[in-house]
């Protein structure tokens, strides 16, 4: 015991004795040499680049206003920097060179809307429910930032390989975030770690919280994992060792931090994204993929009818290191669930936390703005119209992703393990509709893109 106590100041006096600047020197000129060498495996358009990429560093971080005009902060509760002209300029400068770079591409936009119908619909409503909002100008400001992710995603999504654009920007915004984070965490705690509203001590890295760390490590993790496996399974790739091996390496951070910050649903999330990138390629070299798929939703639909009686919801919990109330989300559900919301059309989009009864809600919880549940969240915004238009979004998107799926697509394959892991994120976190990265990327794989390009070379190599 005294020895390890020992070992342990020693390892801490060695790190004193590293100038946290230098460190963090060493780590920003890795970062740059990290892209350099990703560019010379893969060349990618200037603004197919770094439009996305700036985009989803930005919200696999913090606000830019944290970073350039950083506050003090007591435990989690920051200083409100939502209407920070920082955030402002930065996100809209952003949206418009989104929109700029889509409309010299000649997207239609008449056929775009009709092919996303269900996405329009959804954020229609939500616009419109700033009449009934108590907050009616920021209900429909934070609407329309929101839907700038709609805008960034097209960037993506309109480019003639969209599938190596796509898995090119995650890589290279892991190559920031997850060095950076490491760096962070170890060297500088002011920034890297934090105190939750309970006062226990969490690692935030270059996010503000311990679940957002969670969900960018994730989210980036999946897509380096997909990466990985096309390029297995492609023979005539030019990806070389070192650029796999680097690929390997950023998984390690990833999942040094995932165990730094004690995200259980992000972890859960990720192994569970791996089982379904695995799957569907399992899937797709059946003789009937299609029955092979039914035959599974059956086994799934099976499994959940009898995890009540059989009690194995607790089984599952205690092995993921949770205990029956979900870490006290039970009880903040319950709390909501007593408050005056509308039922029909909720209090307006991200409006609720900002009244009387979601003020109250805190007090009480003594917990962030969020209900820990991505389906309540819609619901106090929009009510049950609100979730059903959520619902019927998810539902036509599963049936896009599929189809893609079983076409023989790698996409579709990246796209069902997104939804998958979407659907099961947002039963103890929130993400839909939100700026977030997981959000980003269902995005991404659920919008449909009129077709004025040559398919994705990558599309068609297996997986």
């Amino acid at each position: 015991m005294l020895a390890s106590v020992l070992s342990g100041k020693e390892k801490c006096n060695r790190r004193k004795s590293v100038s946290p600047h230098i460190v963090l020197f060493s780590c920003v000129l890795l970062i740059i040499w990290l892209f350099w060498r990703d560019s010379v495996y893969r060349h990618v358009a200037v603004t197919a680049f770094w439009i996305p990429l700036i985009w989803l560093a930005i919200l696999g971080s913090r606000p830019p206003a944290l970073w350039f005009a950083p506050t003090q902060h007591v435990g989690n509760s920051l200083k409100d920097v939502d209407g920070s002209p920082y955030n402002l300029i930065i996100q809209m400068a952003i949206i418009v060179a989104a929109i700029i770079t889509i409309n010299k591409r000649q997207l239609s936009w008449g056929l775009f809307l009709k092919q996303n119908g269900a996405l329009v619909c959804l954020y229609s409503y939500f616009a419109v429910s700033s009449l009934w909002s108590e907050f009616p100008l920021a209900s429909l400001k934070r609407i329309f930032k929101d839907f700038g992710c709609v805008f960034v995603a097209l960037v993506v999504l309109t480019e003639e390989n969209p599938t190596f654009v796509l898995t090119t920007v995650f890589t290279r915004v892991s190559y920031i975030i997850f060095p950076l984070s490491v760096v962070f965490a170890r060297y500088f705690p002011n920034i890297g770690r934090n105190y939750s509203i309970g006062g226990e001590p969490m690692v935030t890295g270059v996010a503000t919280q311990k679940n957002s760390l969670g969900m960018i490590v994730f989210v980036l993790s999946l897509a380096i994992i997909f990466e990985l496996l096309r390029i297995s399974k492609n023979k005539h790739t030019s990806a070389t060792k070192g650029h796999i091996l680097i690929l390997w390496c950023m998984l390690g951070l990833g999942a040094y931090l995932l165990h730094l910050c004690q995200s259980q649903t992000s972890l859960l999330c990720l192994l569970l994204g791996i089982i379904v990138l695995l799957g569907c390629g399992r899937i797709r070299r059946t003789s009937n993929p299609r029955a092979t798929l039914a035959r599974i939703a059956i086994a799934i639909s099976f499994l959940i009818l009898a995890s009540s009686a059989l009690n194995l919801k607790d089984i599952v919990l205690s092995l993921i290191g949770r205990d029956s109330t979900l870490t006290g989300r039970t009880n903040i559900w319950k709390v909501l669930n007593e408050k005056p919301v509308n039922p029909v059309i909720g209090c307006g989009y991200m409006t609720f936390w900002d009244s009387d009864m979601g003020q109250s809600a805190i007090e009480e919880l003594r917990t962030l703005k969020t209900a820990h549940n991505g389906y309540i969240d819609v619901y106090l915004g929009g009510g049950i119209i609100g979730c059903v238009f959520l619902v019927a979004y998810l539902y036509i998107g599963a049936k896009k992703t599929i189809s893609n799926m079983l076409s023989g697509t790698n996409y579709g394959c990246f796209g069902v393990a997104v939804w998958v892991t979407a659907i099961v994120y947002n039963f103890s976190e929130s993400s839909f509709l939100l700026l977030g990265s997981l959000w980003f990327a269902l995005i991404l794989v659920l919008v449909e893109v009129p077709k004025t390009t040559s398919e994705d070379e990558l599309s068609t190599s297996p997986i």
